[in-house]
C-alpha cells in the first residue's frame, strides 16, 4: 500500500548545457576533441564552468574556489559506439560529441556489433585510461574527482549504433533485434564493470548502483519498450545490482513497462509524465522530476511556477527532487529563481507543519 506522505524537503538543481558553457564564456569553454584529450584543459575548463556558474546563480551555485575540479572520462553516449566500436566520433565546440551510425542499410548489423569480453573492453578503453593515470600523477586523487562517462543504456546504444534502423529490427527481424540487444547488453555490462574497476575511489561518493537512460522509449509502443527495454535493462540488473531509470520526455504511456524494471532505487521522468500513476505503479522510490530546459527557456515566471507545482502535487508518497537538464544560454535568471522559489515555500511550509 502506498503511503500518503508528502516529502518533508524537495531539492531543486540545474544543469547547464555544453552551449550555455561555451556562449557563457566567451568560447574558452569547448567541445572538440582537444578538449577531450587533454587533462590539463578538462581541469581549467572545470574551474571556469565552476566560476560561471556562481557568478550566473550565486543563489545555488557557491563559491567554488575550494572546491575540487570535476573531471568525466571519454565522451558520454558515444563512448561504447566510438571506443568499443570503432563508430566515428563527431564534435562540435558548442554541442557535446556524437558519432555517427556504425552500419548502413542492407549491411548484417550481427557482422558489426558483438558482444565484448571483459579483456576486449578493458583494452579498448586503454586511451581512456591513460588520461585517469594522467590525471592522478599530476592532480593527485585527493585533489581532483575522476567520474565515468554517461554510458546510459542497452536501447540508447542500439539507437546510437543503428540509427533509425533500430525500428525496422525491432519490428520485421525481431530474432536479428534481439540478438543485437543481447550482445550489446554483454557489452554494456563489462564495460560498466570496467569503469568501476578503472575509477574505483576516484570520485567522492560515487554510488555502485548503474542508470539506464531510456531517451528512445518514447518514440516505441509499450509493447516494445517491455520486449526489449525491459527485458534487456533486467539483464543488466541482474549482474549490475539496484537500477537508476532516467526517461526523456512525457513518458506516461510506457510507465506499465517501467514498473516491470526489477530493482529500481531511482526514476527520473521528463515534464508531463503522470506522475501520480508513476506513484502507483512504482511505490515509493526516489523521484527525479525534470522540468524541460525549453520551458525555461521561453516561459514567464508564473507558468514556471506553475511548472513545479504540477510536479510538487505528483510526488505524494515518496522522496523526490526537481531539476533540469540542458538549461541553454538566453535562459533567463528569473525563470530559475522562480522555480527555486517555489520550491522553497513548499519546503518551509512542510517544515511549519513538521515543528506545529
Amino acid at each position: 500500500m502506498l503511503l500518503d506522505f508528502m516529502p518533508l524537503n524537495i531539492p531543486i538543481s540545474f544543469a547547464f548545457s555544453a552551449n550555455w558553457y561555451f556562449m557563457q564564456s566567451n568560447g574558452k569553454i569547448f567541445f572538440t576533441k582537444d578538449a577531450y584529450d587533454a587533462p590539463e584543459l578538462k581541469i581549467e575548463m572545470d574551474r571556469l564552468g565552476a566560476r560561471l556558474r556562481h557568478e550566473f546563480l550565486p543563489e545555488m551555485f557557491k563559491d567554488p574556489s575550494e572546491a575540487r575540479p570535476s573531471v568525466n572520462l571519454g565522451i558520454g553516449l558515444a563512448t561504447i559506439p566510438h571506443f568499443l566500436y570503432d563508430a566515428r566520433a563527431v564534435y562540435y565546440k558548442n554541442q557535446d560529441p556524437w558519432t555517427d551510425t556504425l552500419f548502413k542499410p542492407g549491411e548484417n548489423p550481427l557482422e558489426v556489433v558483438k558482444a565484448l569480453d571483459e579483456h576486449q573492453v578493458e583494452e579498448r578503453f586503454a586511451p581512456l585510461a591513460v588520461i585517469r593515470d594522467s590525471l592522478v600523477e599530476q592532480y593527485g586523487a585527493a585533489k581532483i574527482s575522476i567520474g565515468p562517462p554517461d554510458q546510459q543504456g542497452p536501447m540508447n546504444l542500439f539507437f546510437r549504433l543503428c540509427g533509425e534502423c533500430v525500428f525496422h529490427y525491432m519490428v520485421k527481424k525481431k530474432a536479428i533485434a534481439h540478438e543485437l540487444f543481447g550482445n550489446i547488453t554483454r557489452t554494456f555490462i563489462n564495460s560498466h564493470k570496467y569503469f568501476r574497476t578503472l575509477l574505483h575511489g576516484m570520485k567522492p561518493g560515487q554510488k555502485t548502483v548503474f542508470q539506464v537512460a531510456e531517451c528512445c522509449s518514447y518514440l516505441e509502443s509499450p509493447r516494445l519498450v517491455e520486449e526489449f527495454n525491459v527485458k534487456y535493462d533486467n539483464q543488466c540488473a541482474a549482474e549490475l545490482g539496484p537500477m537508476r531509470l532516467h526517461s526523456c520526455g512525457e513518458s506516461t504511456a510506457n510507465l506499465e513497462a517501467f514498473s516491470k524494471l526489477g530493482n529500481i532505487t531511482w526514476a527520473e521522468f521528463g515534464f508531463g509524465t503522470d506522475l501520480k500513476k508513476a506513484r502507483r505503479l512504482l511505490g515509493p522510490v526516489d523521484f527525479s522530476c525534470r522540468i524541460a530546459p525549453k520551458r525555461l527557456l521561453s516561459l514567464d515566471q508564473g507558468q514556471i511556477r506553475a511548472d513545479v507545482e504540477y510536479i510538487i502535487d505528483g510526488v505524494k508518497g515518496g522522496p523526490s527532487s526537481i531539476c533540469s537538464v540542458g538549461v541553454d544560454h538566453g535562459t533567463p535568471r528569473e525563470n530559475l529563481l522562480a522555480a527555486m522559489s517555489r520550491v522553497k515555500q513548499y519546503n518551509d511550509e512542510k517544515a511549519l507543519e513538521e515543528g506545529e
